[in-house]
């Protein structure tokens, strides 16, 4: 996939026989506000700790049952902007209420768990990060890559 939000278009390429198609993305989230909330309370616990070399906040966020606890540094509230405005979410109110929070906040996840009854549901974790730049043509289409419609696709 090759987001290019200043195009405001997703571009979803098979490489398997060279061809591209577009999800073109508006400029405001279709769902309505009430939909997009999800409720949820964060709480700072106050503990810290490295992780891969940045200094993290614990949160906890109560989620009806279940209980999702992340781990974030403010050391890359940089990074975190630079992604939402590549995807297009640089404005609040279009996710989670506890991501617009985080956000606010200039909190940046490393680590994130979400348990319910003590069991792992889901977990994530950013393993590495590399500072580097990018060359330009990594967010172009390849060479030799035809556009195909989403009706080609179904057929």
């Amino acid at each position: 996939m090759i987001y290019r939000s200043d195009l405001r278009v997703i571009r979803m390429l098979n490489d398997d026989n060279k061809t591209y198609f577009e999800i073109p993305q508006g400029k405001t989230r279709t769902d309505s506000p009430a939909e997009a909330v999800e409720h949820a309370a964060v709480k700072k616990t106050g503990k810290t700790k490295k992780i891969l070399g940045y200094r993290c906040e614990q949160f906890l966020i109560g989620q009806g049952e279940a209980e999702t606890e992340i781990w974030g540094t403010r050391d890359l509230r940089g990074l975190s902007a630079s992604l939402a405005r590549a995807l297009g979410e640089e404005r609040t109110g279009q996710g989670t209420a506890w991501n617009d929070e985080l956000t606010k906040l200039g909190i940046f996840p490393l680590l994130a768990n979400t348990r319910l009854e003590g069991k792992i549901l889901e977990s994530q974790e950013v393993v590495k990060i590399e500072k580097r730049p990018l060359a330009e043509d990594l967010f172009s289409l390849p060479a030799g890559y035809k556009r195909q419609s989403v009706g080609d696709i179904l057929k």
